[in-house]
């Protein structure tokens, strides 16, 4: 591991995660991470949530500290997200499917390979978790690899009424990404660009 990120507010505020070690991952800083949250408002304590490209599982696990009721994680690299994932003791709130996220959102590749279903309320596969609907999204992927045909499919995986956050470079223009949503916002930080659509 590279190196750890806190846990910024709710139960686990304070808590160190591991990050993975790679420079394909750009771990969300405190003051991105904060201004995500705030922006989404408090949660209920019903939400599901689904983080992709989910990296150290920081932005989901950051969510069920503030009271998210689960969390489904994937990437195609999921180790140190279910280390993290362990490290908090939520295992009982998590789902963790490595896949790519592409194919996860078609449903068109090969079968994902599921390395711990921690809760059955999503069902036994990858394919149950595509067919749950989602409260909130969580889209946080490679700025040295961003491709927004890649998650064309995410809109049916979000409830009516549900919430979508896309971190993006700069360059995006977030209006045009999602037809099937209402963009609402970007927040605009140094390192990153925050854009909110609701269904």
């Amino acid at each position: 591991m590279s190196g750890f990120v806190r846990i910024t507010s709710g139960e686990f505020r304070g808590r160190k995660i591991a990050t993975p070690d790679s420079s394909a991952v750009h771990p969300m800083g405190d003051r991105e991470k904060l201004a995500l949250f705030n922006t989404l408002g408090p949660l209920s304590g019903s939400e599901h949530v689904l983080d992709c490209y989910c990296g150290s599982g920081a932005l989901g696990l950051e969510a069920i500290s503030r009271g998210a009721k689960s969390v489904v994680f994937v990437d195609r690299n999921v180790r140190t997200a279910s280390e993290n994932i362990r490290t908090l003791g939520v295992e009982a709130q998590c789902e963790v499917i490595k896949d790519d996220v592409k194919q996860f959102f078609s449903g068109n590749g090969q079968p994902a390979r599921r390395l711990r279903c921690l809760s059955n309320s999503f069902g036994p596969s990858p394919k149950k978790a595509r067919e749950k609907i989602f409260d909130i999204i969580l889209l946080d992927p490679p700025y040295t690899d961003f491709h927004p045909e890649d998650f064309e499919g995410i809109a049916d995986l979000l409830a009516p009424g549900g919430r979508l956050v896309l971190s993006h470079p700069a360059e995006i223009a977030p209006e045009s990404l999602f037809k099937s949503l209402e963009f609402q916002k970007t927040k605009k930080f140094a390192r990153c660009h925050l854009s909110f659509y609701t269904k």
